[in-house]
């Protein structure tokens, strides 16, 4: 008993309580110390566990609509381009203090987006086709125009109607709307050049 008492007074409980604790901040850093964070390091080890498998980024009736806005811009004779499936985050930003804001418009997605030659947003064009309308798809609508149009982009809603009528369509509800870029007009007059002879008359 005596012996016990001897080796507990030897022992330096202080001592093992920081060693207890620096043992357990070393456990906590172990992922930053390795490269990363505990959530990096599981969604490396989720994606190398997953399978994944490229798809088509339009389906067919996607396609239709999308071929059909590149003749029509190409009949307006404009400079316009058009991509498809653009992330709201890439072309909207909110202020530092609104994150929720930019948090419900940043994974949502605009079927097509007309930009100008600087690639600044000048509509987009949203084509509900036969599979748009499921789930939650009016709320989903709703946030897309309302943020769309707050931030000064033009919303058009391409409505599925028939694939055979797809240009008569877009041409009605699009390239009928859609303003023409702005382009400086250049005077073919020559250069104005004042001498001293121009001004003898206002003496």
């Amino acid at each position: 008993m005596d012996s016990l008492n001897l080796i507990f007074k030897a022992i330096d409980f202080k001592l093992i309580i920081a060693l207890v604790i620096i043992i357990g901040a070393l456990k906590a850093l172990e992922p930053l110390i390795k490269g990363g964070s505990a959530k990096d390091n599981k969604s490396v080890s989720i994606a190398k566990k997953g399978r994944f498998y490229a798809q088509g980024l339009l389906n067919q009736s996607e396609q239709k609509a999308y071929k059909a806005l590149i003749r029509g811009l190409k009949e307006l004779n404009t400079n316009y381009l058009i991509y498809p499936q653009v992330s709201l985050g890439e072309i909207i930003r909110t202020d530092r203090n609104n994150i929720s804001a930019f948090n419900i418009i940043n994974s949502k997605r605009v079927d097509f987006l007309i930009v100008d030659t600087s690639f600044n947003p000048v509509m987009a064009v949203e084509y509900h086709g036969s599979g748009h309308f499921q789930g939650n798809y009016k709320t989903r609508d709703q946030v897309k125009e309302i943020a769309l149009t707050k931030a000064g982009i033009k919303y058009v809603a391409l409505h599925y109607k028939n694939d055979a009528k797809i240009a008569e369509h877009i041409k009605k509800e699009i390239l009928d709307v859609i303003e023409p870029p702005v382009t400086e007009t250049v005077s073919t007059e020559p250069a104005f050049s004042a001498s001293k002879n121009d001004f003898k008359e206002f003496k």
